[in-house]
């Protein structure tokens, strides 16, 4: 009997065995295979691509984006080669990028065009042959203007104000919807994302030189249409919704030699709702660079927070959040040598206020990932040697200054490749929000920080920067 049921048991363990092995053939079978090449057929003003697999393709899609200047192939059912490289352009293609889609089961290749285009695919058994051709200036207006919301800005308006001010108004198809905001102090613009728009315009760049604005560029970006105020200054600006039109009113510049005001606070996330929040914890560390990271973790990412400085202090107030009372004292961190003297939290009334006491002169920059604010405060050297040093071993690129309220990743990122004038390809799992604001800190600064909150890895060819979740598994070196 004893040995009749250890048989038994056997054949059950390599039934099993059989059973796991007959799946893992199934999923494997259940992709087409591997894309062994990408390479140019036919090149000239309008090229051919071909891409070969290891097997049959099972199906092919085709996607548009920004008006046609981004076309993309997805092949369903593949992997991605290890040997395959980014193309170079030819003729109306700028440069052909392929990449393993975010849900790992399908490769994209995304074509970014010198103009807008369409792509015609003819698919064989193991080999697809993309054909690139340009799109005719009535196919180029009717693919700015179909999205999916079939909204779209038909005009730009500016009139001048009493006191040097100016009024924006886009003019819709549609009434539009609130837009995504976000601004730069350096160089001063401000930027708003429509979703669902599309474009019918003529011109895109209107000049306007009147007050603190001084031209207005409006770009499609894939579901959406972004407009762009390029300022002379940052000032303040209200915004309305006039039945079919978006009003944007730009407040006066300031007179030149005019006394600074206070510094003002400023707003990172919304502070509406009802909802009571809370600050969970507060922690110090200390950077390798003798500079100070000041770690709040929230009870959610919604908590409203108003940073500014005053009386060479930095003031973090958090909205409508209250503290536990262990949580309410003073951290006196001099010893760590860093900036930071000491770190006092208390109630004020319905949210908790943070005072950073620092010494000597020092820079400072907050940004929000999730639930956790955090606010970098770091030395400034003295001397021009080591302010040289710093710059040698530290970042290089041009300073500007943020101010994201909420924004997503994908467009914090397209504002870096405006302002830098690199191309970015983003892959599809790169998603989520953050809130930042940065105060004249190196372009490439502001890029690590939000690969760092984000766990974002890049890798850069030529002026192209591709990004994605994960780097090592979607991209193996």
């Amino acid at each position: 009997m004893m040995e009749k049921n250890r048989m038994n048991n056997i054949k059950n363990r390599v039934g099993g065995m059989a059973a796991l092995l007959m799946l893992a053939l199934v999923s494997t079978s259940a992709l087409a295979g591997q894309i062994k090449t990408v390479e140019w057929r036919d090149k000239g003003d309008e090229p051919v691509l071909s891409v070969k697999t290891s097997s049959a393709i099972a199906s092919v899609e085709t996607r548009s984006f920004e008006g046609g200047k981004r076309l993309r192939v997805i092949v369903n059912d593949t992997t991605l080669g290890t040997s395959i490289l980014d193309l170079e352009g030819s003729g109306i293609v700028k440069g052909v990028f392929p990449y393993l889609a975010g849900n790992g089961t399908s490769t994209n290749i995304d074509f970014l065009m010198n103009q807008p285009g369409q792509l015609k695919v003819d698919q064989k058994s193991r080999e697809l042959r993309i054909y690139v051709s340009k799109l005719s200036a009535g196919e180029a207006a009717k693919e700015m203007t179909v999205s999916k919301g079939g909204n779209a800005i038909t005009d730009v308006l500016f009139t001048k104000l009493p006191g040097s001010r100016v009024q924006i108004t886009l003019k819709m198809a549609q009434t539009p919807q609130k837009p995504s905001t976000f601004q730069i102090t350096n160089p001063p613009r401000l930027s708003m994302d429509f979703p669902g728009t599309g474009i019918h315009l003529t011109k895109k760049s209107i000049p306007v030189k009147t007050g603190a604005v001084d031209t207005v560029n409006v770009v499609e970006s894939t579901d959406r249409a972004r407009v762009v105020l390029s300022m002379y200054q940052a000032v303040a600006y209200t915004t309305s919704i006039q039945e079919n039109a978006y009003v944007i009113t730009v407040a006066s510049p300031t007179v030149a030699g005019a006394p600074k005001s206070e510094a003002r606070a400023t707003h990172f996330a919304g502070t509406g709702g009802t909802g009571k929040h809370s600050v969970t914890d507060i922690d110090f560390r200390r950077e390798t660079d003798g500079g100070a990271k000041i770690l709040v973790t929230l009870s959610d990412p919604e908590v409203g927070v108003d940073i500014r400085e005053q009386a060479g202090q930095i003031l973090v107030d958090f909205l409508d959040a209250s503290a536990a009372v262990e949580l309410q004292k003073r951290l006196d961190v001099v010893d760590f040598a860093t900036p930071v003297k000491t770190i006092d939290t208390f109630s004020r009334g319905r949210n908790t206020r943070v005072v950073i006491s620092p010494t000597g002169r020092y820079e400072h920059l907050a940004y929000q990932a999730g639930n956790v604010f955090t606010i970098n405060v770091k030395p400034i050297p003295e001397s021009e040697e080591e302010k040289k040093k710093a710059d040698e071993f530290g970042y290089t690129g041009e300073k500007l200054s943020l101010n994201f309220q909420r924004i997503a990743v994908r467009d914090a990122l397209q504002v870096l490749a405006d302002f830098t004038g690199l191309n970015f390809v983003i892959g599809d799992s790169v998603s989520g929000s953050l809130t930042l604001r940065l105060k004249d800190v190196p372009w490439d600064q502001a890029m690590d920080l939000i690969l760092e909150s984000k766990n974002l890895g890049m890798r850069q060819k030529g002026n192209v920067k591709r990004w994605c979740v994960n780097w090592r598994r979607w991209f193996p070196s």
